[in-house]
């Protein structure tokens, strides 16, 4: 079997979703609360708390997880139809259009064509099913036995090295032709990813740095 493993957040997309999808549903929404929240998160931010401790501890995902706190209290149901509209308003128009054919080009060539994203499926659901890719692995939010978001992350965050072991969980009774299969990224912080195949491609917006080079590269503009 072969496999495309496309990256989202400014591989496929021009921004990082995943913050954003919180700060969507608050301006959406006015919740006071979220609104509580995020001035705590700002306050943090300035104070050069995150930057010391996220330089410490790189892949703790401390900043993004404060954000998706804002989102504790609302049911599924509430956050899906926020996550469609952030899907048809904010994402879709943002589509990186040579990195979106090069995908649709895989699916038409047999390929099994798999997003793996640090972004929440929530929204990512949407681009899944419209495009009739063959799978998702993505960083889950968390809800409760009521469908109550816990304003947590479910399971690991689908970011770093914790991509190739969800990948390894998501393919293990698949044989993978490794040798033929390609993943996709913009950001160092997937080099296992682009390593666990054969053929690692980066995507970048005209901002070529070392670590590029040695792999093939894709311009956009």
């Amino acid at each position: 079997m072969k496999i495309a493993l496309f990256d989202f957040c400014e591989t496929i997309v021009k921004f990082q979703t995943a913050d954003a999808f919180v700060h969507f549903v608050r301006n959406q929404s006015k919740d006071r609360r979220m609104n509580f929240i995020n001035k705590i998160h700002s306050f943090l931010v300035k104070s050069r708390i995150f930057a010391i401790v996220e330089h410490i501890f790189p892949k703790s995902s401390l900043n993004k997880r404060l954000i998706l706190l804002q989102l504790k209290g609302f049911s599924k149901s509430n956050l899906r139809d926020y996550a469609k509209l952030y899907y048809h308003n904010k994402i879709k128009q943002a589509f990186i259009k040579t990195i979106l054919f090069e995908l649709i080009k895989k699916k038409e060539e047999g390929y099994k064509v798999i997003v793996v994203s640090g972004g929440y499926d929530i929204y990512l659901n949407y681009f899944v099913e419209e495009f009739k890719l063959d799978g998702l692995i993505s960083t889950k939010i968390k809800f409760n036995k009521s469908n109550i978001c816990t304003g947590e992350i479910n399971g690991i965050d689908c970011l770093w090295s914790n991509k190739v072991k969800l990948l390894k969980s998501y393919f293990l009774k698949e044989k993978i032709d490794f040798s033929n299969s390609f993943a996709y990224t913009d950001s160092i912080t997937d080099l296992p990813m682009l390593n666990w195949v054969q053929n690692g491609i980066v995507v970048s917006n005209n901002n070529i740095q070392n670590w590029m080079k040695k792999y093939k590269i894709i311009l956009w503009d």
